[in-house]
């Protein structure tokens, strides 16, 4: 049992397809056949349920996917503290920001950050807010880019910036001449349209 062989495992095991979890460990469908039924024969126990149409993981085979995922995620931070070691600013940086923020957000803050820190891998995705939390809770993100607070204790938050709301009125309107503008000034007859980052 080796490290390529718990990946060939999990590719199976998310995609419920050996074709497709070729494709994704970039190897032959053979191939990848092959180590999974040596993989099963070296345990002693069946971990995929195989039929013309699908696979299905075995209720040992789901304990097994899951510590299988524990050992790649440990293995992925001990290479990382090599590259540490080696480079503090090197290697890969798992971003995740919510859609509404991250055209705005990336430009700004990554770029800039990869042009200084070229041998920094930058891995970006888009999710929801809850999807990027569990994320981090699960370490599969290294920092999310949000719109609103955090309450898991887990996590550290540290506030970017505060972005204003624009109100929108007629020339015309009672607000036009007021400097400064509060939420008691706000009829609820009047229709106000802001942009709210709450994804």
């Amino acid at each position: 049992m080796n490290l390529r062989d718990l990946k060939y495992l999990i590719a199976v095991a998310e995609t419920e397809h050996f074709g497709h979890a070729a494709t994704q460990c970039y190897i032959s469908q053979p191939t990848l056949s092959g180590q999974i039924k040596k993989l099963e024969q070296e345990l002693g126990v069946t971990i995929f349920e195989r039929t013309n149409r699908s696979v299905s993981t075995t209720p040992i085979g789901l304990e097994i996917v899951k510590h299988a995922k524990l050992i790649l995620e440990q293995a992925d931070v001990i290479r990382q503290l090599a590259q540490a070691q080696r480079d503090p600013l090197a290697g890969a940086l798992r971003v995740g920001a919510i859609p509404t923020a991250s055209p705005y957000l990336i430009p700004l803050i990554l770029m800039p950050l990869k042009h200084q820190y070229p041998q920094m891998r930058l891995i970006l995705s888009e999710e929801i807010t809850d999807m990027l939390t569990q994320r981090l809770l699960d370490h599969q993100i290294d920092v999310a880019l949000l719109a609103t607070d955090v309450k898991e204790p887990e996590l550290e938050v540290m506030p970017l910036f505060e972005e204003p709301f624009w109100l929108a009125h007629p020339r015309n309107h009672d607000l036009y001449n007021k400097d400064e503008i509060s939420r008691r000034d706000l009829s609820p007859s009047i229709c106000y349209c802001w942009r709210m980052d709450t994804a």
